[in-house]
């Protein structure tokens, strides 16, 4: 009876973690999505997007941070440039070692078959050269994205490369609400 109810456990468990991981994978997606509408960037001959295929790790280094330093971090930015204190926060000081654990897990997403339908997904080693060759297009290159730890919060990091020579570096944060996800702010982190 016993070898039978762990048996019924670990089936229910590995179906929670298949569940959770089909259902990041469709946040991810999502996210994707939102960004690159966010940017409205226009496709060029009806061709694709271009994204790297290998999700890129986080630059966002908490590691030394304490918890009340990582919600200053990520404050949500006014009109005027300042960090708003008062009311919602994108993370909280309490989301500190979710995020921490998912940086520090160094995990890895594949892409879902909705993105490799409707994205080129291409190795960023053929794209490097390709520039070696001249032949230049614009690509993304997303971070693995980091959530709360209610899920409803995503920080996303992407570079971006265009088919000269501009590129820039932003992290996006993203609120999930009535299952969908909106930037809430975006910071730059570098640009040539």
């Amino acid at each position: 009876m016993r070898a039978v109810l762990l048996t019924y456990f670990f089936i229910f468990c590995s179906n929670l973690l298949i569940a959770q991981k089909i259902s990041i994978n469709y946040d991810i997606t999502n996210i994707i999505k939102e960004i690159i509408t966010f940017r409205k960037i226009e496709k060029e001959n009806n061709n694709q997007y271009v994204i790297v295929k290998n999700f890129n790790s986080v630059e966002l280094n908490i590691n030394n941070f304490t918890p009340k330093e990582f919600e200053k971090k990520l404050y949500n930015i006014g009109h005027d440039g300042n960090p708003i204190i008062e009311g919602e926060k994108s993370f909280s000081n309490s989301d500190f070692n979710c995020v921490l654990d998912q940086i520090n897990s160094k995990k890895t997403y594949i892409f879902n078959d909705s993105t490799k339908k409707n994205y080129k997904l291409v190795m960023l080693k053929n794209i490097l050269s390709d520039r070696k060759k001249n032949i230049n297009y614009e690509y993304f290159h997303f971070s693995i994205p980091l959530f709360s730890c209610d899920q409803k919060t995503a920080y996303i990091e992407l570079d971006y490369q265009s088919k000269g020579i501009y590129g820039e570096g932003m992290s996006y944060i993203l609120k999930k609400t009535n299952n969908k996800w909106t930037i809430i702010r975006v910071l730059s982190r570098w640009i040539t």
